[in-house]
């Protein structure tokens, strides 16, 4: 299977790093695309690649939405939902109430102060809204889960005890 991994470049530079000690040399089937959100568009980044749109592919956008701007997810959700049909893309968001501290979890605040001296959280989505959000983007929803889902279908089966964040989701949606 052909990997394209893009992230900004300094992420990637990391990643190679552990991948190299880890297997002693990078996957060859693995082309790693530099590209920063908030400047580049998902587009102009793969265009140099042997990335082929005419063929299904799967986009896993994990830990991104939060630090981009409006425009900047709507540009990538337009590209994948232009992706060959059957196309599917799974990706992380935080709650717009966290974004704009309007939340009532627990330490919300506090997290968004943390973050605020780094790397702000400038984006996040309603749940109940994710399905009209999708549909200009010719995006269809298949499933939108938050932490009780983690806990119930992946942690508990296998005895693990781990805290899961309320404050953050996902959605799998395929191109209709």
């Amino acid at each position: 299977v052909k990997v394209y991994e893009v992230d900004l470049p300094a992420a990637q530079a990391g990643k190679q790093r552990k991948i190299e000690r880890h297997f002693g040399r990078l996957p060859g089937h693995v082309t790693f695309v530099p590209v920063d959100f908030v400047t580049q568009t998902l587009e102009a980044a793969l265009a140099g690649t042997t990335f082929d749109r005419s063929r299904p592919a799967l986009f896993i956008w994990v830990g991104v939405t939060q630090y981009t701007r409006e425009d900047g997810v709507r540009r990538t959700l337009d590209f994948v939902g232009k992706s060959a049909p059957g196309s599917s893309i799974v990706f992380t968001y935080v709650l717009k109430s966290i974004s704009e501290r309007r939340s009532d979890i627990p330490g919300a605040d506090h997290l968004m102060d943390t973050v605020a001296n780094d790397s702000p959280w400038i984006f996040g989505l309603e749940p109940s809204l994710i399905p009209e959000f999708l549909k200009p983007f010719h995006l269809a929803l298949i499933a939108e889960v938050g932490n009780t889902y983690y806990q119930e279908e992946y942690l508990k089966p296998l005895g693990r005890k781990l805290v899961v964040s309320k404050v953050e989701r996902i959605v799998q949606a395929i191109v209709d």
